[in-house]
């Protein structure tokens, strides 16, 4: 594919501008790809506006709800009320330019009331498809997406456009030119600042409540209990709006008595705070009156996947909405902390040995005969995610593949900050700044916190040390050591066995061991019985307790052995301290037991006389070889 650039000398230059400047006249070009970079260009107002007839593909029935409020009666907005007699009826008492405005579902019904007005409607309607690179996002989510596609490239005159547009290295794209806008100025990118934390809920909480911008704030989740949280909030239950599709209305917020709905923001108007899912990422024109919003995403990984904002596409995408611009952008998210150690070429080949299966799987399926065995097979292939990279359509099968190695690659960069930081910087589009806020539970997050289970806590309190030490080594850091000590203190206090395995071993080998309390005090068992230099601190400190030539009462050698053994944390067992018996310490001393002449308390009492230790203080260990017996 052949690549053109496109030169944007200003924030205020429109996309038609620029075409004309460049030489292209006032029409996109057929056969191209335009990747127009930024959002707010006026890419599609372009082609709604130029002296032709046009349909343009538009992801979302929102946008398409919107682009009708703008233009009126001079387009036809295909929606899932709007029958194929209306279509015919537009295009027959329409004067001058047809402008058909659809999303992908609502395509079949288009085409089928185009065939009944003009037999070659392929010739005489351009075709835009707008934010294309949904093909290949909601590939799996909404088939249409692609399925369309075999139409829209049956047309003599099409063109693709999106501000975070995909390589689409597909056969049936070979003869396309590709359009790249770059800018000629120096301030195009945008603020945007990401703050990873290890409580969502709160730390959104807080930056909802003490942001000090004017205007409103629109908030950007796919997270429909972070949705319900937030809005129930006192300084937010009172002026807010939650816009999503009536399905996820009928379906949890109705359900679950979440009031303030709205399924279109045609009307634009907003309240102090807007919640908006998925559906109103790309394309939808938010115009505000007055000062500029602020705008946040909020992404809960790993309890909600659906919520991963992506940083190639959606995150530019959503800081478009807002036509008028914004006071500030921010990321607020959690990390999944996952054990693999995953990077793009393990990605690919993991998806290559899947796809490889599965074909063998299904080759093998039409060979049998027996119908319980194909059955059984087809259940198997069903079962995996990847399957439809076998699916019968051959055309589609690409899309469905690339679709799946870019959701994989997108989970990979929730893995760690690196990684994520490094997903944003790819993108060329913002000035980042990265935070990391550290929570403890906070008291509106105490019930959230004890309905968790064990292993997440303690994966919980890992992932807070393992946030903090990285806020500490990050160059340019704010964290303080005081800060820092808070942490240690908080995990030290509420989960000692998470704090010294993590010490000890690390966040990677917990993330091995699953978090399970008895891997964990087996794992540290095993430290224990190997670390020298604990035992000899161990040994110094028992010389040390005992001075030679003096006579101690079994049950006070007990007592002191006891305090010692809990001290250094000696056990006999997984998470068991060694019991002590007075008779250890003939294997510390040589000694002499005696009994007691003479009733003490009552009771005639053993006693040991000290000579003298059986090993030099640092130094001699081979007592060790025969602890293994006694305990």
């Amino acid at each position: 594919m052949e690549h053109l650039p496109l030169t944007r000398k200003s924030k205020t230059e429109k996309f038609d501008a620029v075409l004309r400047r460049s030489g292209y006249g006032e029409f996109i070009p057929s056969n191209t790809i335009i990747n127009k970079r930024f959002p707010n260009f006026g890419a599609t107002h372009s082609e709604i506006s130029c002296h032709r007839h046009s349909i343009v593909i538009l992801p979302f029935i929102t946008i398409v709800e919107v682009k009708k409020e703008d233009f009126k009666e001079k387009v036809c907005a295909v929606t899932s009320s709007a029958s194929e007699d209306d279509i015919v009826d537009y295009l027959q008492n329409t004067k001058g330019w047809q402008k058909l405005l659809v999303v992908p579902e609502g395509f079949p019904k288009l085409i089928r009331a185009l065939r009944k007005f003009d037999p070659y409607y392929r010739e005489n309607y351009f075709v835009l498809y707008d934010e294309f690179d949904r093909i290949i996002h909601n590939a799996l989510f909404r088939k249409e997406f692609v399925r369309c596609l075999k139409e829209v490239l049956m047309f003599t005159n099409k063109a693709m456009v999106s501000a975070t547009a995909v390589e689409l290295d597909f056969e049936e794209f070979s003869d396309f030119r590709r359009l790249d806008v770059s800018p000629d100025y120096t301030d195009y990118k945008v603020d945007l600042n990401v703050v990873v934390t290890n409580n969502v809920r709160t730390s959104a909480r807080n930056l909802l409540n003490y942001c000090n911008g004017e205007g409103p704030r629109l908030i950007f989740t796919n997270c429909t209990k972070t949705i319900e949280y937030l809005s129930q909030l006192d300084f937010i239950k009172d002026d807010y709006t939650i816009f999503c599709s009536e399905d996820l209305d009928r379906k949890y917020f109705a359900l679950n008595d979440i009031k303030c709905v709205k399924n279109s923001i045609a009307d634009q108007k907003y309240s102090k705070f807007n919640f908006f899912t998925s559906r109103f990422y790309t394309g939808v024109d938010i115009l505000i009156d007055g000062p500029s919003p602020d705008v946040f995403m909020i992404t809960n990984v790993p309890k909600a996947f659906q919520s991963i904002i992506d940083p190639r596409c959606d995150a530019l995408q959503i800081y478009g909405r807002s036509r008028n611009g914004v006071n500030s952008f921010t990321h607020i998210t959690s990390l999944t902390y996952s054990s693999e150690n995953k990077n793009e070429s393990f990605i690919m080949s993991k998806f290559q040995h899947e796809r490889i299966t599965l074909e063998t799987w299904k080759n093998t399926m039409l060979t049998l005969g027996d119908s319980g065995e194909q059955e059984e097979i087809e259940g198997l292939i069903k079962k995996s995610y990847s399957s439809p990279v076998v699916d019968d359509d051959p055309f589609v099968r690409p899309y469905y593949r690339e679709h799946i190695i870019q959701q994989r690659k997108l989970r990979y960069f929730y893995e760690s900050a690196k990684n994520l930081k490094n997903g944003y910087s790819k993108m060329d589009q913002f000035n980042l700044t990265f935070d990391t806020v550290i929570q403890r539970w906070s008291d509106l997050d105490k019930e959230h916190s004890f309905r968790l289970s064990a292993e997440v806590k303690r994966k919980s309190y890992a992932q807070l040390l393992d946030l903090a030490l990285f806020k500490m080594v990050r160059p340019g850091t704010s964290m303080t050591q005081q800060e820092l000590n808070r942490v240690i203190d908080i995990v030290r206090k509420d989960e000692p066995l998470t704090f010294e395995c993590y010490r000890l071993f690390g966040l990677e080998y917990l993330k091995q061991l699953k978090f399970s309390q008895p891997k964990m005090r087996d794992a540290l068992f095993r430290h224990k019985k190997t670390d020298k230099h604990q035992l000899i601190l161990m040994l110094d400190r028992i010389i040390s307790e005992f001075q030679i030539g003096n006579h101690y009462y079994c049950d006070d050698i007990s007592k002191k052995l006891k305090a010692i053994y809990e001290e250094y944390q000696y056990e006999s067992a997984p998470g068991v301290i060694k019991t002590a018996v007075a008779t250890d310490i003939e294997r510390y001393f040589e000694c002499v037991r005696r009994n007691s002449k003479q009733k003490i308390d009552g009771i005639y009492k053993s006693y040991y006389i000290i000579n003298k230790p059986k090993y030099k203080i640092s130094d001699d260990l081979s007592f060790l070889s025969k602890d293994k017996g006694n305990n």
